[in-house]
């Protein structure tokens, strides 16, 4: 079970996230590679299909997360165990902006700036969005998932799917387009046969657990 967040994640990741993050940025960013192959064969189809050049681009991406995972198989990241906020530190943390409401206030403005450019005669840009829900809570996946699902289906009208990934892992994700704006919305999850094994693992515990607490009573009565 993850760290409960506490008035020190408002300063942004610790050394550990950080260090967990870099280990990991190689094949983060060739997974991004990959989903954004993706969103251009996803374009393509609306203009005529794809082309050999977006084939081969989806090709080479997908081939770089195979070498990168097995590069990083060879020198494993050995985590620190992160700080645990304490009752008191939660009872005295403020609470935070909400990100979303800061995030659509920022795009606002760049709707702004981008406006500047209507009419200069510049070539059309691909403009893509890469959003990752819930970042502070990976691992947990009854907080990302619906997380993912919540942003998929605000600005794609449907949630997202969890998918194999060539690394091994797993990603819940979807792709689509709004107009000339192509979004992902994606966060890596466990499988979901883990999560089923962890769903039948705490129903056996609650049972347990009953059983235990109804014992003492039943030996009373008898």
């Amino acid at each position: 079970m993850p760290p409960t967040p506490g008035p020190d994640d408002d300063a942004g990741p610790s050394p550990a996230d950080l260090a967990a993050i870099e280990h990991e940025w190689p094949l983060i960013a060739a997974e991004l590679d990959v989903l954004d192959a993706e969103i251009a064969v996803l374009n393509a189809d609306e203009h005529g299909g794809p082309s050999p050049l977006d084939w081969r681009r989806l090709r080479r991406a997908t081939a770089r997360v195979t070498k990168v995972a097995a590069e990083l198989a060879t020198r494993p990241h050995r985590p620190q165990e992160p700080r645990r906020t304490t009752p008191a530190e939660l009872e005295g943390s403020s609470s935070m902006t909400d990100p979303y409401a800061e995030i659509a206030a920022e795009l606002r403005r760049i709707a702004d700036d981008l406006t500047t450019l209507a009419g200069k005669g510049l070539p059309k840009p691909w403009f893509n969005i890469s959003i990752q829900p819930a970042t502070d809570e990976r691992g947990n996946d009854d907080v990302v998932i619906p997380a993912v699902d919540a942003v998929a289906v605000a600005l794609l009208g449907r949630p997202a799917t969890t998918d194999p990934m060539s690394s091994g892992g797993h990603m819940h994700r979807i792709a689509g387009t709004r107009g000339p704006v192509s979004l992902g919305v994606h966060q890596s999850v466990s499988s979901p046969e883990a999560r089923e094994r962890e769903a039948e693992l705490a129903r056996l515990r609650a049972e347990l657990d009953a059983l235990r607490t109804a014992a003492p009573a039943a030996m009373a009565v008898a």
